[in-house]
C-alpha cells in the first residue's frame, strides 16, 4: 500500500470500520489559494510549482461541481501532497540554504493539507482512513486485465520483482530531469534515457512487430507515483519481463511506454497489453510528472485506440495524440471518467475465472451525468 505513515499523522481509529471516522488533526476545510500561498511561500508573490498545481486543482473543488468531480479533485490533491512529503526529506539536510528554508516553511503546511484531504476523501468515499488505500486503488488505479492474468498464471512465465529489486529500475527527478541507477554501478545515478532500453523477443518466436515505438521503453507507475522503466522481453518459455513485472502484478496507476532523451521526458503512451490503461490513467502520469517539474507541454502523449470513450460512450477506434498540457485540461479531474475507471476495475475483477467477487463497501456520490 502507498498510504503515508508518519508518527505525526494519526489517521483515525485502528479498527477496520467501513464508515467515515474523523481524521485526527484535519482542518475543517481545504485552504483557499490565497491561504495556501501564504502558508507555503511566506507571503511572497512568486508561485512555486506546488502552489500552481494546488491552485489549479482547487478550481474543481467547488460546491456546484458534482460529487465525482470533487472526488477526482481530492484524489489529485492527495497524490500531489503525498508525493511531496515522500521526497521532501532530501531538503532537511541539504547544504543549500534555500532548500532548507523550503523544507522548514512548507512541511507543516503540506502535512496539514495531507491530513485534511485524507479526511475529505474518507467523507466523500464513505470509508474509514484504514480503507482509503484500497478505495484509491479502485478509483484511480488499474488492475491487470484478463489477458495479463492469463499469461502470468503459468508459473515462472513472468519475472516478478521484489520491492528492493524494482528500485534498480526506478526513475527519480531533480528539477524536472530524470535519473536512474547506473546498471554497471548500482551506487551511481545517471541521466535516464529510454533509447538505452530494449524489447527482446525470443528469436524462435518468428517475425513479430516491435512492441514499442522507436526510442520508447516500457514503464510502470505505482500507486505511490513511483516511476519504473526497464528492458522488456517476451515470447520466452519463462522469465519474461512484462509491465506486470515491476510491481508483481499489483494494481498500478498506469503502464505503457515512455520516451526519455538525455533526462528529458518527451513522449508517453498507454500501449500495455497486460493492463490496457485508459487515457485517464495517462493523464494521471502527466500530472505526476508535472509535480516533479516536467513541463507537460513538452510531452507528446498518445492514447491507443479503445483506451478512450467517445461522446456517445462508445470506444474510440483510433489512437489520439496531444501534448500533456492539453490532456490535463481535458481529463485530469473529470468526475465521469473517474467513475468509468472504477467500473472497469470492478468488471475486470468480477470477470476473472476463480477470482473474487467485487463487493463495494462504501457509499459514493450519485452517478454524474455524461
Amino acid at each position: 500500500m502507498f498510504f503515508r505513515k508518519n508518527k505525526k499523522v494519526v489517521v483515525g481509529a485502528k479498527t477496520r470500520s467501513t464508515g467515515h471516522v474523523a481524521v485526527t488533526g484535519a482542518q475543517s476545510r481545504l485552504p483557499t489559494s490565497q491561504e495556501w500561498q501564504s502558508q507555503t511561500n511566506g507571503g511572497r508573490s512568486s508561485q512555486s510549482r506546488l502552489n500552481a498545481i494546488y491552485s489549479q486543482l482547487l478550481k474543481y473543488w467547488q460546491p456546484n461541481n458534482d460529487g465525482w468531480t470533487r472526488l477526482a479533485c481530492l484524489g489529485e490533491i492527495y497524490f500531489v501532497a503525498d508525493s511531496w512529503l515522500r521526497t521532501a526529506e532530501r531538503y532537511r539536510h541539504s547544504t543549500n540554504q534555500r532548500d532548507n528554508e523550503k523544507y522548514t516553511l512548507r512541511m507543516p503546511a503540506v502535512e496539514r493539507l495531507y491530513v485534511t484531504v485524507v479526511n475529505e476523501l474518507c467523507k466523500s468515499a464513505g470509508c474509514s482512513a484504514n480503507l482509503l488505500p484500497q478505495v484509491l486503488e479502485e478509483l484511480f488505479g488499474r488492475v491487470m486485465t484478463n489477458h495479463g492474468s492469463h499469461i502470468d498464471a503459468t508459473p515462472g512465465m513472468a519475472q516478478y520483482l521484489t520491492r528492493a529489486e524494482a528500485e534498480r529500475y526506478r526513475i527519480v527527478f531533480d528539477g524536472g530531469w530524470a535519473y536512474m541507477w547506473d546498471p554497471d554501478n548500482p551506487a551511481k545515478r545517471i541521466v535516464a534515457d529510454s533509447t538505452a532500453r530494449t524489447w527482446e523477443y525470443n528469436p524462435h518466436a518468428g517475425a513479430l512487430p516491435d512492441m514499442f515505438e522507436a526510442g520508447f521503453a516500457g514503464f510502470a507507475m505505482s500507486m505511490s507515483r513511483k516511476l519504473y522503466m526497464g528492458n522488456h522481453r517476451g515470447c520466452f518459455s519463462k522469465d519474461n519481463f512484462f509491465h506486470s513485472s515491476y510491481l508483481s502484478g499489483e494494481t498500478v496507476l498506469c503502464t505503457g511506454s515512455i520516451y526519455i532523451q538525455n533526462g528529458s521526458v518527451i513522449g508517453l503512451s498507454n500501449d500495455s497489453g497486460h493492463y490496457q490503461p485508459t487515457i485517464e490513467h495517462l493523464a494521471t502520469v502527466v500530472q505526476a510528472l508535472s509535480a516533479e517539474g516536467v513541463n507537460p507541454a513538452q510531452i507528446m502523449v498518445k492514447a491507443v485506440g479503445h483506451s478512450w470513450l467517445q461522446a456517445d460512450g462508445s470506444r474510440g477506434t483510433s489512437s489520439r495524440s496531444m501534448t500533456g498540457d492539453k490532456l490535463l485540461h481535458m481529463r485530469a479531474t473529470s468526475g465521469r471518467q473517474l467513475y468509468d475507471r472504477m467500473r472497469m476495475n470492478e468488471e475486470l475483477i468480477n470477470s476473472r475465472a476463480g477470482g473474487r467477487t467485487y463487493t463495494r463497501v462504501r457509499t459514493l456520490p450519485p452517478l454524474p451525468v455524461r
